[in-house]
């Protein structure tokens, strides 16, 4: 677009700003009334707007931005590539926009200071039936709605997106998350009836898969001759591969792979991915093997196998590597001190290990010492002086 110079012309009792785009097209706008602004005030005026012309140049067209409904719309037509989780996220933040802007308003009139009110509101939860937010889910709805007004930026739209605000500080996430114990996930696995589900719970706690990864696992996935599963995250679209370890070998052989021919090549085929499904199921397990549910179970099962490997000795590099996530994230948010090794530090030390005393020492130096004196090994300094000579 080229440079758009915006003139002050007088308009009876009024000063105006006139201008063309692109096509020639002369466009006109009010600034106010000369006996309120004088010629001065009216060029800094029409300064002001030949910036916020150039820089937008929709508005220099002379059309109208869309309202807030009619563009909330077009972007979820054209994301199609959005997953179904992240795409429900969006829609749950395209909902609060709703709510507290309107749908019939006009997205250029949204300003950064309605944008940090939306915000405050957000963290207030006046869009949610809970009545505090934390601070990381309202950065998160922030996000989102930063990603959906860039389209409108990228468009010319609007000129500046209003929800790009300074960035705050995240709140550290609570690190005393339940342990998930082998012993634990033992008897959850030897009350699962089905196989498919103990190899399920046997993929997320011995191999940290996330919990969809372990639906999207393939028999030729599985090397077996190299003990490596392969894992294709649709989260990061990234590979990973992770050590097929004796323990779940044996929980994915045992009744599954006898049954690949008619399932298919998922090893979870038939299983239900629904996470609500899954969650009542759990908790239904859990009372059959009289474990008390926790919160966060399948990211706890994961975070439990990060834990685990730190513990065995495992670098941090390739475990986060195992994980699927950089070392910045796993050190606060994947890694806990179980109670297997505080126990195992506090545990008392036997008797013979113990350290002894230096009275204790050298009370064991002396006996030994008079035990060999008395076979005449060893002579004191008394008994050499008082040795007789022999003669020549």
């Amino acid at each position: 677009m080229n440079h758009v110079a915006v003139n002050v012309q007088s308009n009876g009792g009024y000063w105006q700003a006139q201008w063309r785009d692109d096509l020639g097209c002369k466009h006109r706008r009010s600034l106010g009334a000369k006996a309120k602004f004088s010629l001065r005030q009216a060029r800094v005026m029409a300064k002001r707007l030949e910036a916020e012309l150039n820089a937008n140049g929709r508005q220099a067209r002379g059309e109208v931005a869309p309202a807030l409904g009619e563009f909330l719309d077009r972007y979820f037509a054209q994301r199609a590539d959005l997953a179904a989780s992240t795409r429900k996220l969006h829609e749950h933040t395209a909902h609060m926009l709703r709510q507290h802007f309107g749908k019939d308003l006009g997205i250029d009139r949204i300003t950064k200071t309605a944008a940090n009110d939306w915000r405050v509101l957000v963290g207030a939860g006046a869009f949610s039936p809970r009545d505090n937010i934390s601070e990381n889910t309202v950065r998160k709805h922030c996000r989102n709605a930063h990603t959906i007004f860039e389209l409108a930026r990228a468009e010319d739209v609007i000129s500046s997106n209003p929800f790009k605000l300074p960035r705050r500080q995240t709140t550290a996430r609570d690190v005393e998350w339940f342990y998930v114990s082998v012993d634990l996930t033992e008897r959850l696995i030897a009350g699962c009836e089905c196989p498919k589900r103990r190899a399920m719970l046997a993929l997320w706690r011995y191999a940290g898969l996330r919990q969809g990864e372990a639906f999207q696992v393939n028999w030729s996935h599985i090397d077996w001759e190299a003990s490596l599963l392969t894992i294709y995250a649709k989260k990061t679209g990234r590979r990973r591969q992770i050590p097929l370890t004796p323990r779940l070998a044996e929980k994915i052989l045992t009744g599954v792979y006898s049954e690949a021919q008619l399932g298919g090549d998922i090893v979870l085929t038939g299983i239900s991915s629904n996470a609500k499904n899954l969650r009542r199921w759990f908790d239904g397990l859990c009372e059959r093997v009289g474990a008390t549910p926790w919160p966060e179970w399948c990211q706890v099962m994961r975070r439990s196998r990060a834990t685990d490997w730190a513990t065995e000795g495992i670098d941090i590099h390739s475990a986060a590597k195992w994980m699927g996530h950089s070392i910045a994230v796993m050190q606060p948010y994947y890694l806990q001190v179980p109670l297997e090794t505080i126990e195992r530090v506090t545990r008392p030390e036997r008797p013979q290990n113990r350290p002894q005393s230096d009275a204790r020492r050298n009370a064991d130096r002396r006996k030994s010492l008079s035990r060999l004196n008395d076979r005449g090994g060893i002579r004191t300094h008394n008994q050499r002086l008082k040795r007789p000579m022999l003669c020549r």
